[in-house]
């Protein structure tokens, strides 16, 4: 199952900066999905680009901008109010006052008139789940591309290619602390085992290579194309061994 290859991910993949808005770019990411799917869009190029800088201005209690969040209180003021395109509302890299308009009729402290900020789609609902199984979360992949959390550290910062493997304890993403970083799911799949690329592990730019994986999670990231597999990473789905999945993703 691959959201990418379906031509339903907005093609470009944005860069959240030094801002920690993780957590806006992954329900960004599930809702623009969710967009293409609902309108059966299968141009990755048509799917129109939602804004993060909403969520971060205007979604701010529990959530905290750029100090971090929650996709499950994003995703509940996404559904009370809907969000607008990043034409409307681009990308501060950056906290603000709020400046959502849908209906054009709003002021700033000044007293002078917002630019109209359309609400271009809002959900009728989301469910959030805990503790699901690795069958749970194919299952789940295949209804639409996921906002899930992550454990980032120097071996997810350095990455290159592959698939991660955590099994051996070598990336080190998996067995300790918690989440820190949020990111979407687009998919996953397998490469030949015992293949090339099976054999070959992943690669950092700390030159670590894991052993041997053949099935992966495909998510993509908010640290630009420039990044990883343009803008995407691979982490092992063999996960048996890990209570909660490699660096936290089950």
């Amino acid at each position: 199952m691959n959201w990418v290859e379906a031509g339903q991910v907005l093609k470009a993949v944005k860069n959240q900066h030094k801002c920690g808005s993780c957590w806006a770019h992954n329900t960004v990411a599930a809702v623009e999905n969710l967009y293409a799917r609902y309108n059966e869009i299968y141009d990755p190029e048509a799917i129109p680009s939602l804004s993060e800088q909403q969520l971060v201005d205007c979604n701010t209690f529990p959530n905290l901008g750029c100090y971090g969040g929650k996709a499950l209180y994003a995703f509940n003021y996404t559904k009370n109010n809907g969000l607008t395109g990043s034409r409307y509302y681009p990308y501060m890299n950056k906290g603000d006052v709020c400046k959502f308009n849908p209906n054009g009729d709003q002021t700033d402290d000044d007293g002078e008139k917002l630019a109209e900020t359309p609400a271009l789609f809002k959900i009728d609902n989301f469910k959030a789940y805990n503790h699901v199984t690795t069958r749970d979360l194919e299952k789940l992949s295949c209804a639409g591309v996921l906002a899930v959390p992550l454990r980032i550290n120097r071996c997810i910062k350095h990455y290159i290619k592959g698939i991660i493997d955590d099994r051996d304890g070598l990336c080190g993403c998996s067995n300790i602390g918690g989440p820190n970083h949020a990111v979407a799911l687009v998919g996953f799949g397998s490469v030949q085992a015992f293949s090339e690329e099976s054999e070959r592990g992943w690669t950092s730019a700390e030159g670590k290579t894991s052993t041997k994986c053949s099935k992966y999670w495909l998510l993509r990231n908010s640290w630009s194309d420039r990044w990883g597999e343009g803008g995407y990473f691979r982490l092992c789905r063999e996960d048996v061994g890990l209570r909660d999945g490699t660096c936290f993703v089950r």
